[in-house]
């Protein structure tokens, strides 16, 4: 996961289909607990597809890859859209290239998404499916 910060975020329409896309994760530089190491931050525009369908189904999946060691991570978890840009939480990715490639009028259209685990599924050197069902090793936050 440190290794790969552009990751296929899912999230779901109004159709009920899901959508992905690439984007740019970030994560918290000194976490503090199992699942805020795990947690995931995008930084985002307000005109994205993404922040409306985020508002009708926070339920997402983040999608790691890395096929030179045929390893992939799993994050489900619940996102939550931050719109003030004030939160301490944040404060760590808005430095001032940032802001400007991201919010031109910032802090009016200031949106950032977090991702919060609920379930990590991991498989790679070492960590292999179950041979029998194909289920990858989980881990589940409480």
């Amino acid at each position: 996961i440190a290794r790969d910060s552009s990751v296929g975020l899912v999230t779901v329409d109004e159709l009920h289909r899901p959508r992905i896309r690439s984007v740019r994760a970030f994560r918290l530089e000194r976490p503090t607990t199992a699942r805020e190491r795990f947690t995931v931050f995008i930084l985002t525009r307000t005109s994205t597809r993404k922040v409306d369908q985020i508002a009708r189904n926070p339920l997402v999946t983040l999608y790691f890859n890395e096929d030179q060691r045929a390893a992939y991570a799993t994050i489900m978890g619940r996102a939550t859209v931050h719109r003030d840009p004030q939160n301490p939480r944040l404060q760590s990715f808005l430095d001032s290239a940032t802001v400007r490639f991201f919010w031109p009028a910032f802090p009016r259209d200031f949106v950032m998404i977090e991702v919060t685990p609920d379930w990590l599924e991991f498989i790679g050197p070492g960590l292999w499916n179950d041979p029998d069902t194909w289920r990858p090793q989980a881990v589940v936050f409480e």
